[in-house]
């Protein structure tokens, strides 16, 4: 589909919006129109307009085979097979969407599939292209998305528009991992559309991400810049196929430069750009990248995030500040900025970069408190080897939120830096804390604290026989590794 149809569809579309949003009673429209309308709702995921065009459809052309077959779908896919099946009785039996949702909303069994669509496959001289649509989708239901490959030839030759046909399997074949054959399919689309620029981008992506063909996806790719080169999907897997052939690093750049050129505000190609000097071994000018584009765009998550991960969570003090500044109550119930970062410090740790993870646990508990997260905070500052600020910020821990394990890090990192006088000063009475649970347990949480407390008196025994504790023996934490 050209870019002037896309462009006259959504004329139609915000025309329509602005009439039924007015309250105008006497909206008109012929047939074609609306149909026209609501299949581009349904592109674009619009079910507000979807509705609307069929409520003006009813009022219209109460007797229209297409709008009352898009009725029936529509009550299909919100889950009402009651309403469907009302819809589809009033349909002739040769309409070919009605044929295809009985099937659907009579549940035909998987095993009779492939019978039925041989069946409609024959009846059909032509298809139009919301049948042939439809027709994908429902072989795929039915678990007979085999059919659809091996019937592919019967099908294309009676579709009025074969693209449709094509990309709709291509991208049921996507969602298969059936790369092999999203290739061939993607080849099709070129051949039938051989200057649109987003077929040979598919093509392109398809070799390059899942069939590791590199070569063969640039060529493709020259093909998409030359019909449009300012592409910026396939600027980027351009970067990236001439990253996995380990092209200069030089030759990388001035692609991502032209995709930044282009979308300043754009942060993925400022990600890549930064990603293709990291592993280059560039990191400071990675780091650089990221921190520039930070200075412009300062409230960019997805720059916090890969440049938290490519610094080690070596980051300029303010970084952060932006995304806790000014955050309402309401806006925290809704939105949860703050908890958008204890989940992102949690996979880091789940990924065990614990440099990045340090850095928004210590700021965020610097800024409004930790309290019952404090745990992790102390547990990453174990990991990144800060023992003397861990014996310092200890004392600060409110009891309330004091946990057996902040207790044996405390512990293990006076020894780290030889403080033996504050082991011997606490360990006694944190051993007698923890000797009986404090709170109401489960299973997993009395195993970690018998464990702490082992440690414990372990320790203290050690201190009673005035022997030498071997902590890099015995240290649950292993920060040597």
């Amino acid at each position: 589909m050209s870019d002037s149809d896309t462009d006259d569809r959504q004329e139609l579309l915000e025309r329509f919006i602005k009439e039924i949003s007015g309250g105008t009673g006497s909206v008109f429209y012929d047939e074609d129109e609306l149909i026209e309308l609501y299949d581009y709702a349904s592109d674009i995921g619009n079910d507000y307009v979807r509705f609307e065009v069929l409520m003006c459809g009813s009022r219209l052309y109460p007797s229209s085979v297409a709008l009352g077959e898009r009725k029936a779908f529509f009550f299909y896919m919100e889950d009402n097979e009651e309403a469907a099946k009302a819809a589809l009785a009033v349909l002739p039996d040769t309409s070919v969407l009605k044929q295809l949702l009985t099937l659907l909303v009579n549940h035909l069994p998987k095993n009779l599939a492939s019978k039925e669509l041989d069946r409609i496959l024959a009846s059909v001289k032509e298809f139009e292209d919301e049948e042939v649509i439809r027709l994908v989708h429902t072989a795929c239901i039915l678990g007979a998305y085999t059919w659809l490959t091996d019937n592919y030839q019967a099908i294309l030759s009676r579709c009025s528009y074969p693209q449709s046909f094509v990309f709709e399997l291509m991208n049921e074949a996507n969602v298969r991992g059936d790369y092999e054959v999203v290739a061939k399919l993607s080849e099709e689309l070129t051949l039938l559309e051989p200057f649109n620029g987003e077929f040979w981008e598919s093509l392109a992506e398809v070799n390059i991400t899942h069939l590791n063909k590199f070569e063969t996806g640039l060529s493709y790719l020259d093909y998409a810049l030359a019909i449009n080169p300012d592409s910026i999907p396939a600027l980027l897997l351009k970067a990236r196929a001439l990253h996995e052939l380990d092209k200069p690093v030089e030759e990388i750049m001035q692609v991502l430069a032209r995709a930044i050129e282009l979308e300043p505000d754009n942060v993925t190609p400022v990600q890549y750009m930064a990603l293709s000097l990291y592993a280059k071994g560039y990191k400071g000018e990675a780091v650089k990248v990221l921190e520039d584009y930070l200075e412009i765009h300062p409230g960019s998550i997805d720059a916090v995030e890969s440049l938290l991960l490519m610094s080690d969570g070596n980051i300029k003090p303010g970084t952060l500040e932006p995304f806790f500044e000014d955050v309402s109550e309401e806006d925290e119930k809704l939105y949860k900025p703050k908890q958008m970062f204890l989940d992102m410090a949690k996979g880091f740790i789940r990924d065990r970069e614990y440099g990045p993870a340090l850095a928004i646990l210590d700021f965020y508990d610097r800024k409004l408190g930790l309290k019952e997260e404090s745990e992790l905070l102390f547990e990453m500052l174990y990991r990144n080897r800060r023992y003397d600020e861990i014996v310092a910020r200890w004392q600060s821990v409110s009891s309330k939120y004091r946990t057996h394990i902040i207790d044996l890090i405390y512990i293990l990192s006076c020894f780290r830096v030889n403080r033996i006088s504050l082991v011997k000063k606490h360990v006694y009475d944190i051993l007698e804390r923890w000797g009986a649970p404090w709170k109401e347990e489960n299973y997993a949480e009395t195993m970690s604290r018998l464990g702490s407390l082992y440690m414990f008196t372990l320790i203290t025994q050690t201190l009673e026989e005035e022997g030498v504790f071997n902590i890099d023996e015995c240290d649950p934490f292993n920060p040597q590794s």
